[in-house]
């Protein structure tokens, strides 16, 4: 089963400091939940197209860019399209590998904010 991308649960109005600094905890269990479709992905690579896989991988997208904002959000953008072009490839070798690349790029720049976050509510 593929598991489903949540809406935020967390503030959204551009006013609210909240909005601006989602909570650490929501940043990282969208990672975790990303990370469990990127599996699916894996072993779905060269398979051609699955819509519903397809559809969760844009949920992932839209969440993470509404938490990440635009400094974060262009490379959650990045690390889907790797994850689709490793689905609709007939040979997913190096798809895989710029997958693999941009996981860990994302990975470490939701960690980031996650810091930040913890530091921002912390303070707040």
């Amino acid at each position: 089963m593929i598991p489903d991308a949540p809406v935020s649960s967390g503030a959204t109005h551009e006013n609210d400091p909240a909005a601006m600094h989602p909570d650490a905890d929501e940043l990282l269990e969208e990672l975790a939940r990303l990370d469990a479709t990127m599996a699916h992905v894996v072993a779905s690579a060269g398979d051609g197209g699955n819509p519903d896989l397809e559809r969760v991988l844009d949920k992932h997208a839209r969440h993470l860019r509404a938490l990440l904002g635009s400094d974060g959000g262009e490379v959650a953008t990045d690390a889907i399209d790797a994850a689709k072009r490793a689905l609709n490839t007939a040979e997913p070798a190096a798809p895989l590998r710029m997958l693999s690349m941009a996981r860990d790029t994302l990975g470490a720049v939701v960690r980031r904010h996650a810091a930040r976050a913890t530091t921002f509510h912390k303070v707040a």
